[in-house]
């Protein structure tokens, strides 16, 4: 086993963990000092991140068992929040014990699958390490706060474990690492989209993309003439593509897409196709990986009777989500210097700005873009691998900028083929680490100089500086949550709900008035997508109607059953087991809900509830 350990390259984690021997040898490993000094700097950066995570996310004096964002009206930048109450439902159920699948308090009267809807499979790894906060005993809103606050230490560690392959320094790479951990990609995706946000799949895929141009998967041993498979190589591989294609789906097929153009380029330039067919390969095993994911939402499939689409997808989607260049270069908005954030509102009232925003490389990271294109115009004359893997990464800096940009290939490939990837400016975060890539190369020839020779204490305190003060152009008041107002409105709905629940008896079915489809199915007048949500998430034992997957035999019932007057609704809502009936006047005309109100009041129904701010209305059902 020993031979096998020494071939891995030098990540002293997966070495920790692959090993097999006694606890003994394990307590041994930590023990030697050089091994022990590999190990440090990761540590050292985890606990950083975590650090500085904190510090631009002002998460101090917060109550952390309330989410970081809750879909609330008002919000600075509501498009942070838009999904996030879905990823709080997922996790909510989660913490009753439930996983991925079925929803027990939601879609009554019957039981909402997400097989139907399976985003989640695509992001197991994400709701496994919530998992552990929940049993570790965080509630389902400390588990997605720690579970986010924890993604820009594993975003740095993943970053830092790469840029260490590649024998650059260990404080560029931890600079490096830190600014890519730190992009506003992170802080845009957040926890409306939390496999986005958790992209530590981009490092991995860019050295699996690297050993792949490198043709390292041969190795050729000493006396000897005949290149040999390398396993250790192949296994640590097969590890990175397992939890690449548990992340998200278009982490997947943008891995894909760099594996296959890297191994053609390659062979391209080495007159050889065995980088090509290695490339090809390791897709194979990423489609391998992820059918294995799906097979829970395949056996669904089976088992079920088909239904009708129940998403929306169009190839001009992935004109209005596409990716724009000026979007890469400009300054973010919100910026801590007021006339960087003005650049960045000036244009920002343009078409197709929106959430594609989150691409901003920062000064840097645009720095190290252009020195990449400015590369594919004049070629860097090639003295080392480090030069070899610059003039890759420029070239597929290039590919990612014609394919996702806004009319690019990706859109062909959308028109023709497959509609349903089009938020293509996630392509971005790709396109920062190259660029990121490029800032380390050059802090690394710039080091050589005879200013930093003759001053390298210095250099370490530069960096620093430069981490920091990126760190800052990067995010600037967006980062921080406007926690306030999200704390409201969190503790109004959880007192309602929460009194709400004391009020029925456990496991009562309660119908929501107005009908909302799910999944994707708009606002409903005042009421954002998800909103719906609000009510499962305060509660734990009551169950909701909202929830059931459209087109299913449940939500064409509710559907039907909300148009119909209160009278015949009453009677048919009763003969389905249902106890209350909770109004969101958000989601009704004023007109409308008066003559609800007074309809619910000509038949006599106990009035339950009203919340402090008089949106929630819960009427009591008479059998």
């Amino acid at each position: 086993m020993g031979k096998f350990y020494k071939n891995f390259p030098p990540n002293p984690f997966l070495k920790f963990l692959l090993m097999k021997d006694s606890l003994e040898m394990k307590l041994h490993y930590f023990a030697n000092k050089e091994k022990l000094k590999k190990i440090f700097p990761y540590l050292l950066l985890f606990f950083f991140a975590l650090v500085l995570a904190s510090f631009v996310l002002q998460i101090y004096g917060q109550d952390l068992n309330i989410p970081f964002y809750y879909l609330t009206e008002g919000t600075k930048f509501p498009y942070l929040n838009f999904d996030v109450n879905l990823y709080l439902a997922v996790t909510k159920n989660i913490s009753e014990g439930g996983w991925l699948g079925e929803f027990p308090r939601l879609g009554a009267p019957g039981v909402l699958s997400m097989q139907d809807y399976p985003f989640a499979y695509f992001q197991q790894h994400s709701y496994i390490l919530i998992k552990l906060f929940i049993l570790a005993g965080a509630s389902y809103g400390m588990a997605i706060n720690l579970f986010f606050l924890v993604t820009f230490s594993l975003i740095a560690i993943a970053a830092f474990y790469f840029f260490k392959l590649q024998n650059i320094s260990t404080m560029v790479s931890a600079c490096c690492s830190i600014l890519f951990a730190f992009l506003p990609y992170h802080i845009h995706t957040g926890q409306m989209h939390l496999a986005l946000s958790f992209y530590f799949a981009i490092p991995l895929s860019m050295a699996i993309a690297f050993w792949i141009a490198e043709d390292k998967y041969f190795k050729t041993k000493e006396g000897k003439t005949i290149k040999q498979l390398d396993f250790s190589k192949i296994v640590l591989s097969l590890i990175f593509l397992f939890f690449i294609s548990s992340s998200d789906v278009y982490y997947v097929f943008y891995a894909a897409f760099i594996f296959f153009f890297s191994g053609l380029i390659a062979s391209h330039h080495k007159k050889n196709l065995k980088p090509f067919f290695t490339g090809i390969i390791a897709c194979s095993f990423l489609l391998a990986f992820v059918i294995l994911f799906l097979i829970p939402v395949w056996i669904h499939k089976l088992q079920c009777s088909p239904i009708e689409a129940i998403i929306d997808r169009h190839w001009t989607h992935s004109e209005f989500w596409g990716l724009k260049t000026i979007q890469l270069l400009l300054p973010i908005r919100f910026h801590i210097l007021e006339a960087f954030s003005g650049i960045a509102d000036s244009y920002g009232i343009y078409p197709h700005c929106h959430v594609n925003e989150a691409v901003a490389l920062g000064l840097i990271g645009s720095l190290g873009f252009l020195s990449l294109l400015v590369w594919q115009i004049f070629p860097r004359p090639i003295e080392n691998s480090l030069d070899q893997k610059v003039l890759l990464v420029s070239k597929l800096n290039l590919l990612s900028l014609l394919c996702a940009s806004i009319g690019g290939f990706f859109t062909v490939f959308s028109f023709f083929l497959y509609p349903f990837l089009r938020a293509n400016y996630r392509v971005g975060i790709y396109i920062a680490f190259f660029s990121l890539f490029a800032i380390a190369f050059l802090l690394e020839k710039w080091k050589t100089c005879s200013f930093w020779q003759q001053h390298k204490k210095l250099f370490p305190v530069f960096l620093f500086f430069i981490t920091i003060l990126g760190t800052i152009d990067q995010n600037g008041t967006l980062a921080v949550p406007e926690y306030r107002k999200i704390q409201a409105a969190y503790c109004n709905h959880k007192d309602y709900f929460s009194s709400l629940e004391e009020l029925l008896p456990k496991g009562s079915l309660v119908f929501q008035l107005p009908y909302a489809s799910f999944p994707e199915g708009g606002d409903v007048h005042r009421i954002q997508m998800y909103e719906q949500f609000i009510p499962f998430l305060h509660t734990k034992q009551l169950k909701w109607s909202y929830g059931a997957v459209k087109n299913r035999e449940i939500d064409i019932w509710l559907k039907e059953i909300s148009q119909k007057d209160i009278l015949s609704m009453t009677k048919e809502l009763n003969s389905k087991g249902f106890s209350a009936i909770l109004i969101d006047t958000y989601g009704i005309k004023k007109m409308d809900l008066d003559n609800i109100l007074s309809d619910l009041k000509k038949l006599s129904l106990p009035l339950l509830a009203i919340s402090q701010d008089k949106r929630f209305i819960t009427f009591k059902l008479l059998p």
